[in-house]
């Protein structure tokens, strides 16, 4: 860990410190990685268990641009920019707490439930929620969603990779099947 001060272009000093950590996982190449943090109450280990949560928070954000079809922003006024993307994290949000009361319900992580299938799901149930007319019928529906969305988990990695991630083992260059080509030529010529 150094402390120091840095100007970056010129324009701004930053005084924070910088942090190398060192990442090892049974079967895969050590990496380094180099944090610069201006939060001083934050410790080594605090600041390496916020780099491990990054995975999740880049694998929502990749489920809201894909799922949510948000690659690029339609509107062109800042007004309707902000609405735009308002709608877009608040739909995020519902369907992840619909994921994560499912979850609580099923007794299981909610990183075992599809968000591609929880929003097909939620697309299909939508009218039938709406249509509810009373809390038994709502608690009806309520179940059929969660045992419908229980079919659909993303199953457990059952172990240990089997080898290293950096051994490459060589694929064969051809089809095992043989390509046999015949030539037929005509007779009487």
């Amino acid at each position: 860990c150094i402390r120091d001060s840095a100007t970056v272009a010129g324009q701004v000093e930053l005084d924070g410190r910088v942090i190398k950590l060192t990442s090892e996982a049974k079967g895969f190449r050590s990496s380094e990685f180099y944090f610069l943090t201006t939060a001083d109450e934050l410790s080594l280990e605090d600041v390496a268990e916020y780099y491990r949560k990054r995975v999740r928070v880049e694998t929502f954000i990749r489920e809201l641009k894909q799922t949510l079809k948000l690659f690029f922003v339609r509107a062109k006024k800042p007004e309707n920019i902000k609405k735009e993307i308002t709608i877009a994290y608040l739909t995020f949000n519902l369907i992840r707490a619909t994921m994560h009361g499912t979850a609580q319900a099923l007794s299981i992580e909610p990183e075992r439930i599809s968000f591609t299938a929880t929003v097909r799901l939620l697309s299909a149930y939508a009218h039938k929620f709406a249509a509810a007319n009373n809390k038994t019928e709502l608690d009806s529906l309520t179940l059929k969603f969660r045992t419908n969305l229980s079919q659909a988990l993303i199953p457990k990695r059952k172990g240990e990779r089997s080898y290293p991630r950096e051994v490459k083992y060589p694929r064969s260059k051809y089809d095992s099947k043989a390509v046999v080509r015949l030539t037929v030529e005509k007779e009487g010529k």
